[in-house]
């Protein structure tokens, strides 16, 4: 995998999470796996128009079902109805849907399901970069 495309990895549920609009372009650019400096460059601006792109909860909720596909199939039916309630109760600003899905990437197991498929620091970068920008103060992730 080239460094564009880990960087790509690590980015898209963030840019989801800020615009679809975001997404959708580096979706674009990305497109037959020629990466260009003129793409690079577009890239690059996009990531910072969209650390400055006005939170919305439509946004965050559809990068946080995302990720919670990934989770959904080996959640623990606890786990399910704790996802259900805090997708109920999210809010921009009483947000507790992006801790509890950093949270489950320190479960024993599904640590060991997602290093199989080297997909817990992309994930994890998500979930520092959407709880980072929130307006309250969260945990930090490792």
């Amino acid at each position: 995998m080239e460094n564009w495309q880990k960087e790509w990895a690590q980015n898209k549920y963030f840019l989801m999470s800020r615009s679809q609009k975001f997404y959708n372009e580096v979706r674009q650019l990305t497109k037959g796996n020629n990466w260009t400096d003129d793409k690079k460059q577009r890239y690059e601006e996009i990531i910072e128009e969209a650390k400055t792109a006005p939170l919305d909860c439509g946004n965050m909720m559809n990068a946080y079902q995302h990720v919670w596909g990934y989770f959904k199939n080996i959640a623990t039916e606890a786990e399910k109805e704790q996802f259900r309630q805090l997708q109920a109760d999210f809010a921009i600003d009483h947000d507790e849907l992006g801790p509890f899905l950093a949270e489950m990437t320190k479960n024993t197991t599904l640590t060991t399901y997602w290093s199989q498929r080297c997909y817990s620091r992309t994930l994890n970068k998500l979930l520092k970069q959407a709880i980072d920008t929130r307006l309250v103060d969260r945990p930090k992730l490792t």
